[in-house]
């Protein structure tokens, strides 16, 4: 009854591909929670010409519990593969289960450091055995501020600003903020550690340094 009621079709519903193509989708992620990474799931569908009506079997082939063989992580040519690691549910050695592998792959994308993320599956060394392999897109994740003002105080004064969010592929950031005056020069640093002693702990620090220039 939980694998039927994940086919949305009710009785006397138009016949729509679409919703069979992800009731099977859903099938297969459901029964990978269980432990099964490479399941076939195939339908039958039989018309019945006098009532112009389907019958649909879904049949779920048999398969042995899978466990994870080794992750891959590839194309990660600036962020550490520690950083990416550390967002996943499933390390080597699990018993495989598709939901902590969605899991796992939304933390990574959700870092914020790739354009695109994707997993894949591969048969490994043994039927029971599975490949894992993350393929990661990697993107920018430095920004710089330039800003001018006045005021009354200060007379002309300008800023210049950098925030890196993936400070050479750790994971840390580290923002940095210059600002001049006729009056003052102004410097500040932070750094920002996600993973504080190794632990999903965010810290961070900074420091700060104000120079009053002389006027002649």
């Amino acid at each position: 009854d939980m694998m039927r009621s994940l086919v949305s079709f009710e009785k006397n519903q138009w016949f729509d591909s679409r919703i069979l193509e992800k009731g099977l989708l859903d099938i297969g992620e459901e029964v990978g929670n269980y432990g099964y990474a490479f399941v076939d799931v195939f339908p039958e569908v039989m018309t019945d010409k006098e009532t112009g009506t389907l019958e649909i079997a879904i049949t779920i082939g048999e398969a042995k519990k899978n466990f994870v063989e080794r992750i891959d992580i590839i194309n990660n040519s600036r962020t550490l593969d520690t950083v990416i690691r550390r967002e996943m549910e499933l390390v080597e050695g699990d018993a495989f289960n598709s939901l902590k592998l969605e899991r796992s792959l939304r933390r990574v994308r959700n870092l914020g450091y790739f354009s695109d993320v994707k997993v894949r599956n591969y048969v490994g060394s043994s039927e029971g055995q599975t490949i894992t392999e993350f393929d990661v897109e990697e993107q920018s994740t430095g920004e710089l501020s330039l800003g001018v003002g006045y005021s009354s105080l200060t007379q002309v004064n300008a800023s210049l600003g950098i925030n890196e969010r993936n400070f050479r592929g750790t994971g840390r950031g580290v923002e940095a903020l210059i600002g001049f005056s006729d009056q003052n020069t102004d410097v500040s640093i932070g750094v920002t550690e996600p993973y504080f002693l190794g632990r999903d702990l965010s810290a961070s620090a900074s420091i700060f340094n104000e120079k009053q220039n002389r006027k002649k």
